[in-house]
Order: C-alpha cells, then structure tokens, then sequence
C-alpha cells in the first residue's frame, strides 16, 4: 500500500457521506460554524480536509458520523468523485432520479 493510499483526506462529499447529510450541508456548516476545520488544501476540485480533524469537529458538536469507513471505502469514494458529485449535484436541483436509476 502506498503512502498516498493511507492519506485520510476528504473533500465535500466525502465528509458528507460520512456525517450522513447532503453536500449542501457541510457546505453551510463551512460558512456557519467558525470551528468547522480549515481545509488542509484548496484544489480546483474544492477544499480538502485531514479526516481527524473533521472526525473531532463532529465529535465536539454532537453530530453523528460512520466512523466505520475501510480505507477500500474512502478509496472508492474518491476515484468517483466527480461521478458522484454531479449526481448530488442533480439531485439537489431536481429532486430523487426516476425510479430504476442512481
């Protein structure tokens, strides 16, 4: 495995997987919350996160979280980032995909 692979890095959607809400939400938490986590880094793609401090965050404010993601989990997040984020993104303007889609 390499160094890369072990890096617990998280952008928008995958803090808001694990936290259990929308995108748009950690997005407000950002703008609302001066303790919400600085990002580590700012990419084209958005804002990255160190996972711990984020972990932490929702720790002290009492939010719930699935602390249970494998590193193949946060892996596969991220190869489909962009595929995700613009199904999010769909959702969030048009509501649920018709049925037999996602």
């Amino acid at each position: 495995m390499s160094q890369k692979e072990k890096l617990p890095l998280v952008g928008y959607i995958e803090i808001a997987k694990r936290a259990g809400v929308r995108r748009p939400v950690v997005t407000q938490w950002r703008g609302r919350f001066e303790d919400f986590p600085e990002p580590v880094a700012d990419l084209q793609t958005g804002p990255v996160w160190w996972w711990p401090d984020v972990e932490k965050w929702l720790k002290m404010t009492g939010r719930e979280y699935d602390a249970g993601w494998s590193l193949e989990q946060v892996r596969q997040s991220g190869l489909r980032f962009q595929e995700k984020q613009e199904l999010d993104e769909y959702r969030d303007r048009f509501g649920p995909l018709p049925e037999g889609e996602s």
